[in-house]
């Protein structure tokens, strides 16, 4: 769950989550959660981001509970080890 920033060959930005690649094309979840495809073809530059955008402090932002089931929910999430 990183963001993705990718510049085109035209300077126009995308940001969000890369949701799948389908083929040819990017497909991302803008800060909205609205689809945006972008084509391969059209990438100059793409960065994936090296912090989350969970906040530090979520864990003191909510209560105990709670955080467990988030964090159960979000090892829920891995991918299955080989």
């Amino acid at each position: 769950f990183r963001t993705t920033t990718i510049k085109t060959g035209k300077g126009v930005i995308y940001q969000g989550l890369v949701l799948r690649e389908e083929g040819e094309v990017i497909v991302m979840a803008d800060d909205k959660g609205k689809e945006v495809r972008v084509p391969k073809g059209d990438v100059e530059e793409r960065v994936v981001s090296n912090l989350s955008p969970m906040p530090a402090n979520v864990g003191d932002a909510m209560p105990e509970a709670d955080f467990h089931h988030l964090l159960g929910w979000l090892l829920s999430k891995r991918p299955a080890r080989p």
